[in-house]
Formats: C-alpha cells, structure tokens, sequence
C-alpha cells in the first residue's frame, strides 16, 4: 500500500474524482457552489510529544457540495506543532484540503460524515501529512454552520514521523452579501399583463430576466411540520412563492440530486409562483426513462429566462439553439401519454406515445422532428427548478396544444391537446399538484385552453376526424368554442382534482381554417424538419401523415369511453378576469 506523500495525494484525489463522477453518473445531477468562508481552531494530542496540547488555526472555504452528498474544503492556516522525541517545537505554515462524505442526517438535525484530508507545511519546517476521521455539523440557516471533527492525524514533519489525535472546532459564515443590480425593484416580480379565458396570466415575464435566482433569493428553508417553509431576501420578490420539496426522510432515490444530508437547508425542490398561461415555439429536450419519467420540452419565452436557465441549456447535450430564449416545460409521461390509447391519440401522438411506454422502436430524434420550432400553448405551475441550476420550468404542464401540421399531407391544422386537473414535480417534489378552478359547469371544473386565431382566417371549421380520450377513466365533456377574431377555446368539463377524482382528456383537433371560403394552409415545417421528414404523402387510414407512423394497438374510441364533444360560439373577446391567489403550497391528499 503506498504511504507517502505522493501516494496519498493520489488516494484523496481519486476520493474526490470518485465522487464528483459517482454524481456525474446521476441524470440531471449537478455539482453545485457552496462557498463559505470561515474560522478552524484545533487541538492535537500526542503520546510521543511532551507538550499536553497543540495548537491550529486556519481559515477554512467549503469549496463545493455535491448534491449534500459531499463536501470540498481548503484550508489556510498556521500550526503549532510539537515535534517528538526532544524535537522541540515549530509553527509552520499549512494550506490543505480534503473531502468529506455527509452519510447521515442533515438540516435541522445534526449532520454526521467521515472525512479525509492531505496538508502540506511552509515555513519554519517542510512536511507533509494526512488525516482520517468522522465529523459533525449543526446550522441554524443558510450561509453557517457549525461542526467537530475528530481525526487521525499522521505527520511527517522535519524528517520526523508520529501520530496525532486531533479535534476541531470550525466555524463556517458567508460574509458578503450577492450585489443586486438595476436598483430597488425585486427581479423575480412577474410583471402580468393579458390573461386567458382561465383567468390565470398570460405570457407574462420577470422584471428583470436573467438575474441570478439563487444568489438574487438566497432560498432557504425552516423545516418546522411536514413541508418545509421557505425563506429568501425580500428584495429577490413581492409574490407569494412556495417550496415543493421532499424532507430526508422523504427521500427514496438516494441519489445527489434530491438528497437532504446538507447541514445547511439549501433548497434542493421546486420554487413555485402560480399558474401560467405561455405561449411560444417548442423544441423536444429528453425523456428521463431511469428516473421520474418526466418528458422535458423546451418553450420559447425569452422574457422568463434567468442566468440559471442559460446555465442549463447550454450544459444540455440536445441542441437548444439560443440559450436565453428557451425555458424547460415538464409533464410526467406515467400519468399522461404512457396512459393513452394508440387509436383514440390518432398518429401526430406516436412518437411520444412510444417513447413513454417504452415500446420497440422507440427513438428520440422522432419526437425532435416532430416538435421542432412548433407552436404551442402551455399552462402549468411556474417556477425555479432549485435541484439544478435555479432555471425557469413549468411544472408540471396541466394543459399542453402543439400546432403538428407540418406532419399532414393536407390543409387541415392538426394539434396535440392534452389538458389534466393535476400533476406532479418529480422525484424531487411531494405529492400531487392540483389545477383548481372557480368555473363550473353541470357540477364540474370547466378548464380552458385557447388556441390562437389564425391570420388572415374568416371562420374555421372543426373536423369530424378530430378523436379525444379521457384519462383514469372519469367523465369528462367538451365543448370546442370559436371566439371570432381571436380564438378557439376548448372549454373542458373535469371533476374537483382530489385523490379519488383525477382527469384529463388527450387527443387531436384538426381544424380547417377559412379566408372567404379558401382554405388557409398551415404554417410549414423548420428547414430542418422538411429535410428529415421529406416530401408530403396523403393521410393513412388513421389519419396521419409526413412519415409519423400509424397507430397501433389499443381499443375502439366508443369502448374506451372516448370523449364526445360540440361546438359553440362565444362573444367576441369574452375572457375572464384576473386572478392571483396567496397561498401555501397546495397538495392533492
């Protein structure tokens, strides 16, 4: 076994490679900062010294975390160091490192690890040593920390080589303050403007996009009942925020992204606003097979971007294009498309529909082609994903309308729509999320989407060949109403979202959009979709196109208890008003 300086150098640095690789391994984990500056004082015993105690104080920096897992320090101090044998006594200088390995506990508790560090001496004497050893930590909140270590100090100093016992006392504090530009008005204030036929905001934006949501906020969190309470700056926002996140003793996965071992309470949830209705062209991202099961799209709202969110998309390893002009959209594929019948989606759903359900053939890149540069409508919770790099997400999406007609072979306007009263944040979030509306029809929620009226266009027409099914099977109406001049809504007719009671509906509306009796043709596909997909074909029998494959599977649309809807007309312009509630985090029980 090696014992020398080299040697041990070599072990403690694989130590630290091992795991920031071990974290790299984990999907989506990420090495977060954790600087903190602080003060270590120590005493070392010795059988081999005469003197009963020696003396150390360093300066400490916690360099980095990973994922709570682990910590990163460097120190820089001086030591006392009695040397055996009649030696005397020297005080060199000494500048270290090391990791330790947080295996139990975590904030509010104490925090138990064992650690391993090399330090080199300067000065007076040349040496070298290492120590092993366990450690504990207490805090009482963001930005300090407590602890003691206790550890096997193996010195080689001035030629000489002996033992010590060594106990440390740190404490660690940040002690500066995240400077705040563009004066006084909170960055994460949503500015809200128009709003849609829910009565939630529509397209609205950051006030100041692209701050920094972590070092802006500084979140952190008070765990004092089930879920935890969060806590940030007064200058981050002005609007009511929640934390959805799991305790450690929530915690199944045991992987870096979700773990709760910190001694610090850094958030490692979700950060939510409220309900949002965005607008903008997507792009296919990635579905998480071995983890939550997310299908993770990418919006264009460049307004809703934050430096967190550039981190992102610029770590990511599917082409986003400009890093500052897509945020992350999210929805759970076991509670929507695994769930959906071949038939009933029509053939624009195939590719998502076999990546979540994992059938043969499965591929990615059809899913990219298929979304890419799209239009769409969303409606889900906005908020910072804390787990990664605090970037803007919705999540999870309630309500999803994707303009596919670039895949059909005629003039008809084809759309994904799913809409669902509920939905969850992944493995890092608790619970169900309902969607709640004060709208009701025939003793049910009644839930809008709207899709925009297309320029140029005098009336449209809804196609029979259009199919819609329902999810977990409850009752569900629809009713699809043509808003003249600017939009059709689809006006869906859900049960109250509690445990007993989730719903949605999926499909594919096509339209035929008309300007003095000529049909309006779709919009065309990217340059890159055109390419890939290839020349137009007429529909299959299952009313597909441009190459998507045909359903396969599943039942007939009437023993499903497919969805029958109608058609309607509204006033001109008729939305509901404004609605912002002030409330704590909202959980289906």
């Amino acid at each position: 076994m090696t014992t020398g300086p080299r040697g041990f150098r070599r072990l403690l640095a694989g130590a630290c490679l091992g795991a920031a690789a071990g974290c790299a391994t984990v999907k989506d984990s990420v090495m977060q900062s954790a600087v903190r500056l602080g003060a270590v004082g120590e005493l070392g015993f010795s059988a081999d010294s005469p003197a009963v105690a020696d003396l150390g104080a360093a300066v400490r920096l916690a360099v980095a975390t990973l994922g709570a897992s682990a910590d990163l320090w460097a120190d820089a101090g001086v030591r006392r160091t009695s040397l055996p044998q009649g030696g005397g006594t020297v005080t060199p200088y000494v500048v270290g490192g090391g990791i330790r390995w947080n295996f139990r506990g975590g904030y509010p508790g104490y925090q138990f690890g064992a650690l391993a560090g090399y330090e080199r001496y300067g000065g007076a004497v040349r040496g070298w040593g290492w120590q092993l050893g366990l450690a504990a930590s207490r805090s009482l909140g963001r930005g300090h920390r407590t602890g003691i270590e206790v550890a096997r100090d193996r010195r080689h100093v001035a030629s000489q080589r002996f033992t010590m016992a060594r106990v440390s006392f740190s404490t660690l504090v940040r002690t500066w303050r995240p400077w705040l530009s563009g004066g006084d008005a909170p960055p994460f204030d949503l500015i809200r403007g128009a709003t849609d036929a829910n009565g939630l905001p529509l397209d609205p934006r950051w006030r100041r996009p692209r701050s920094d949501g972590d070092r802006a906020c500084q979140f952190w969190y008070v765990q004092s009942s089930e879920q935890p309470s969060l806590v940030y700056r007064r200058e981050c926002s002005d609007d009511p925020i929640t934390l959805n996140q799991l305790t450690r003793h929530q915690v199944k996965s045991g992987g870096f992204s979700c773990s709760q071992r910190d001694a610090e309470p850094h958030v490692r949830g979700h950060v939510n606003w409220f309900e949002v209705t965005q607008r903008g062209r997507i792009r296919w991202k990635s579905f998480v097979a071995a983890g939550d099961h997310d299908l993770t799209l990418w919006l264009e709202a460049d307004s809703l971007v934050t430096a967190g969110t550039i981190r992102s998309n610029r770590s990511s390893r599917r082409r986003v294009g400009d890093p500052a002009r897509m945020i992350e959209i999210e929805f759970n594929g076991d509670e929507t498309v695994a769930r959906f019948d071949s038939l009933v989606a029509g053939a624009p759903w195939q590719p998502l529909i076999r990546i979540a359900q994992g059938q043969p053939g499965a591929d990615e890149d059809s899913a990219d082609l298929l979304l890419f540069e799209r239009p769409a409508v969303v409606t889900g919770i906005l908020g910072l994903d804390a787990i990664h790099h605090f970037q803007t997400e919705i999540h999870p999406v309630f309500a999803l309308a994707a303009d596919v007609s670039h895949i059909d072979a005629t003039d008809d306007h084809v759309w994904l729509v799913l809409l669902r009263n509920f939905g969850d944040e992944g493995e890092c979030g608790f619970g169900l999320l309902p969607w709640r509306s004060d709208s009701a029809a025939d003793g049910r929620n009644v839930y809008f989407l709207e899709l925009p009226w297309v320029l140029g266009a005098d009336s449209v027409a809804v196609l029979e060949s259009s199919t819609f099914g329902r999810l977990y099977g409850h009752p569900a109406t629809l009713d699809i109403q043509t808003d003249s001049g600017r939009a059709v809504r689809l006006a869906v007719g859900l049960p109250a979202p509690a445990k007993d009671s989730l719903a949605g509906i999926y499909g594919t509306l096509r339209l035929r959009w008309l300007a003095a009796g000529v049909p309006v043709p779709p919009r065309p596909a990217a340059s890159r979709d055109s390419l890939r997909l290839g020349a137009r074909r007429r529909p299959d029998a299952h009313g597909g196109g441009g190459g998507l494959p045909a359903p396969t599977g599943g039942v007939a649309a009437d023993s499903l208890g497919g969805v029958k809807w109608k058609t309607s007309r509204v006033r001109r312009g008729e939305v509901r008003p404004a609605r912002f509630l002030a409330r704590p985090l909202d959980i289906i029980r």
